[in-house]
């Protein structure tokens, strides 16, 4: 199984992305701000994310997945 880490994951276009990749039994991760969470069309599904900013990620953070997005 594919280890995925979206960044954005809470936002419009990442929440449908985790969603959509979750289906198709991939396991996603997420790193996000949260700047968005307050404005979300629809709950996305819980996933593990660690709140970041993209620009201050790391090799320990994409240590260990086989897709960052």
């Amino acid at each position: 199984m594919k280890k995925i880490l979206i960044v954005g994951n809470q936002g419009y276009l990442g929440s449908r992305l985790t969603e959509y990749l979750n289906k198709l039994g991939y396991l996603c991760n997420g790193i996000d701000t949260g700047f968005f969470e307050t404005g979300k069309l629809k709950i996305p599904e819980s996933v593990d994310t660690v709140n970041k900013d993209a620009r201050f990620i790391n090799e320990e953070d994409i240590e260990g997945f086989d897709v960052l997005i």
